[in-house]
C-alpha cells in the first residue's frame, strides 16, 4: 500500500545508522518508496523476489559505483535519493507476507486477505520503531548472498511486526553499504587524481 511505503520511507531516513544520510533528499527518497505502486513502468513489474530481485541488485551496484561528484552533478541528489527509494520499496516487499507468499490478486478472498493484512501492516508501521542494527559486512559483490541468506531466515514467517524488522534492516544495512561505497569512491578517485 501507497501509504505504508510512504511511512517506511520516513521511518528508515529517521531511523537510519548512517552518518552520511545527509546525502539523500528525503522528499525525493519518500516519493521513490512510493513510485513502484504509483507509475505504469514499475506497477507492471511484478513485486515478488524471483521477478525483481535482479533489477535490485543492479541498481544497487549502479549506486554504488558512483562517487559524490556523480551523485551531485551528473546523477543529481534528487534522482539519486528517488532510486535508492524505489531500491527500499521493493526491498520491503521482498520481506513483506502478501508479497513473500504471493497472495496474487487472483480473486476475492486473496485480494481481501492481502489488503487485510497490508492495512494492518500499515497501523503497525506509523507507531513501530525499529533497533538500530545494521550489517557493516555487505559489500556490492556480496549484496546478493546478503538478502538471499535474509530472505531463508525470514522464511515460516507470518508477522507484521517481523515483517518491519526485516524491512528496515535490510534497507538501512544496504543505505548505509551504497552511502559508503560512493565515499570510498570519491576517495579512491582523489587519491588516483593525486598520484597523477
Amino acid at each position: 500500500m501507497i501509504n505504508t511505503h510512504k511511512v517506511l520511507g520516513e521511518n528508515i531516513l529517521k531511523y537510519a545508522n548512517s552518518k552520511s544520510i545527509y546525502l539523500i533528499n528525503k522528499k525525493k527518497f519518500i516519493w521513490g518508496n512510493m513510485k513502484p505502486d504509483c507509475t505504469i513502468k514499475y506497477k507492471r513489474m511484478k513485486h515478488y523476489y524471483s521477478e525483481t530481485i535482479d533489477f535490485v541488485i543492479e541498481n544497487i551496484e549502479q549506486l554504488s559505483a558512483l562517487r559524490l561528484e556523480d551523485v551531485y552533478y551528473k546523477m543529481t541528489v534528487g534522482k539519486f535519493s528517488e532510486q535508492l527509494g524505489v531500491i527500499c520499496h521493493f526491498l520491503c516487499d521482498f520481506f513483506c507476507a502478501p508479497h513473500y507468499y504471493r497472495w496474487e490478486f487472483k480473486s476475492t478472498k486473496a485480494v481481501k486477505h492481502h489488503m487485510l493484512y497490508e492495512q494492518k501492516l500499515a497501523k503497525l508501521a506509523k507507531e513501530y520503531k525499529p533497533k538500530p542494527v545494521i550489517d557493516t559486512t555487505i559489500t556490492s559483490d556480496n549484496v546478493r548472498e546478503f538478502i538471499v541468506h535474509l530472505q531463508k531466515q525470514y522464511d515460516g514467517t507470518l508477522n507484521c511486526e517481523n515483517d518491519l524488522a526485516y524491512s528496515y534492516y535490510v534497507c538501512d544495512s544496504i543505505i548505509n553499504m551504497i552511502l559508503n561505497c560512493i565515499f570510498a569512491n570519491e576517495f579512491k578517485s582523489n587519491r588516483e587524481k593525486i598520484a597523477l
